[in-house]
């Protein structure tokens, strides 16, 4: 779940349905999918955007990524039933269409197209290019190919799909009930591309990591790099005030058992990468947990779950601010330092 556009966090399934059913009006319900993939301008769109980006781009695995736009396909048009009333819920298609006649009361259709595909409604994958590009000149990697990575909270598929064409198996995990339901076509997974040859394969797990045994199971091991985008803020993790749950993240064990299993989940060498953005962190002269972006654990809390802190509460405002009139995400530019900052922490699993 997001809380805004640029401003990502896993919370209890309730939560998560919320802000999707919030959103906006859907249309009336109709069982029809279309038969065969349908490219619309979506794709042409985040080409360009790349090519716009690349020059900002520090290192040559994400300079890759960036192009491998070109290697992304269309989808497979679809759509989500959504209710909101009595009790919220969003069900894919095939799962609506099983349902009795008379349990289909209150779902309206909601059509997915590439844009709501690839980016859900939190904006460009190609958001994701600053923190790949810091884990990547980390690890002095010439590319993502044959690496494992975990996106903690992924929120949209467009940037694993990118990693899989550039040769990584991409494991993505998330509770969002809303994005199993989105991405329930077998295409969805496993090797990718789907058509022609494979590079690597994407995988989508729905739970609560690493606390759900069926979820850790399913995400497994031996990545090179676990990264959390947005998603694991001090202010999601251990608000200053009191909060909705639904604005909470839910780690879903002790918050040492989670570094624990983050330091298991790693190679030798591998990486751990918080990377959180956010506006002011007071607003109207209150608390905003969503700006609140430090790292949720102390250094001293990371070392003594056996990691090795690269860099703890790193400023990298001025590097990701020249990204955002690429995806054209404030209209001000004078309100650029004003409105935007960032924090990182990066950390290793030290060498056996």
């Amino acid at each position: 779940m997001r809380i805004h556009q640029t401003s990502r966090g896993l919370g209890v399934a309730c939560g998560v349905i919320a802000a999707i059913l919030l959103a906006g009006p859907v249309p009336a319900p109709l069982l029809a999918q279309p038969d065969a993939p349908q490219p619309d301008a979506y794709l042409a769109d985040l080409r360009a955007e790349a090519a716009a980006l690349t020059p900002l781009l520090q290192t040559d695995a994400v300079r890759q990524w960036a192009a491998a736009t070109d290697r992304l396909t269309p989808i497979t048009p679809r759509s989500i039933f959504v209710r909101r009333q009595p009790t919220p819920a969003v069900l894919s298609a095939e799962t609506f269409a099983a349902l009795p006649e008379n349990e289909r009361d209150g779902f309206a259709e909601q059509a997915i197209d590439e844009s709501s595909y690839y980016a859900t409604r939190y904006g460009t994958p190609l958001c994701y290019a600053r923190a790949l590009d810091l884990a990547a000149d980390a690890a002095a990697w010439p590319s993502f190919d044959g690496l494992r990575v975990l996106d903690y909270g992924y929120g949209q598929i467009g940037q694993l799909r990118l990693l899989a064409a550039c040769g990584a198996d991409a494991v993505g995990v998330d509770p969002a009930p809303t994005l199993a339901a989105r991405y329930a076509l077998p295409e969805d997974q496993g090797p990718y591309p789907p058509t022609g040859e494979p590079r690597a394969s994407v995988t989508l797990v729905t739970g609560l990591w690493p606390g759900e045994q069926d979820t850790a199971d399913a995400v497994g091991t031996g990545f090179d790099l676990i990264l959390a985008r947005n998603v694991l803020k001090h202010g999601y993790v251990h608000p200053l005030t009191d909060t909705p749950a639904w604005s909470r993240i839910d780690l879903s064990v002790e918050p040492e058992a989670y570094l624990a299993a983050v330091h298991n989940a790693l190679v030798p060498g591998g990486l751990f990468l918080i990377y959180n953005l956010g506006g002011p962190r007071l607003s109207d002269a209150q608390y905003n947990p969503a700006a609140d972006i430090n790292c949720p654990w102390t250094r001293a809390q990371l070392e003594a779950a056996g990691l090795e802190v690269i860099a703890f509460d790193r400023d990298d405002s001025p590097a990701f601010r020249r990204h955002i009139p690429v995806f054209a995400w404030e209209s001000d530019p004078a309100a650029l330092e004003s409105n935007w900052f960032v924090l990182y922490t990066l950390v290793r699993r030290p060498l056996e």
